[in-house]
C-alpha cells in the first residue's frame, strides 16, 4: 500500500524540515508534546491544523498553477488551453483541462510533487 503524504506543493521549506522530523508543521511542536488522542494527527492541535491546512492551495488552483507554468498550453500535444466560460455550469464535469501524475502514484509518483504533475487537453 502506498502512503499518501499530506499536499506539499506549497509547504516552505520550514514546514518541510518539520514535516520530515514529524513535527507539526505549523509551530514546530515535537510529536512527543501532541496530547494523546492526536498522536497520529499532522498538526499538534486542532487550530493548527486549520491554520496549516487554510494555506494549502485546492487542487484548482494547483492547477491553474501549474497551466500557467505552462504557458496556457497542453502538457502533451502543446495545443493552447482554452479557459472555462462565464456561462459554463461550474459544477457540470466537462472541463477544459485535466491535472495528471506524470508517473501515476501507484508505480511510486510523488502525489503532490511539482515536477510529477502536468496539466493536459481533454
Amino acid at each position: 500500500m502506498i502512503h499518501r503524504e499530506p499536499r506539499r506543493y506549497s509547504n516552505t521549506p520550514e514546514e518541510i524540515e518539520r514535516l520530515s522530523r514529524r513535527a507539526c508543521p505549523n509551530c514546530g511542536r515535537e510529536r512527543v508534546d501532541f496530547n494523546f488522542w492526536n498522536l497520529y494527527a499532522v498538526c499538534c492541535r486542532p487550530s493548527c491544523t486549520a491554520a496549516y491546512w487554510s494555506r494549502q492551495p485546492t487542487i484548482a488552483e494547483m492547477k491553474q498553477r501549474v497551466l500557467a507554468e505552462q504557458e496556457g498550453n497542453c502538457a502533451q500535444c502543446e495545443k493552447e488551453i482554452p479557459e472555462r466560460s462565464a456561462t459554463q455550469d461550474p459544477g457540470s464535469s466537462h472541463h477544459h483541462c485535466v491535472m495528471d501524475h506524470i508517473r501515476p502514484i501507484a508505480m511510486g509518483g510523488d502525489q503532490w510533487a511539482r515536477d510529477n504533475l502536468q496539466v493536459l487537453c481533454r
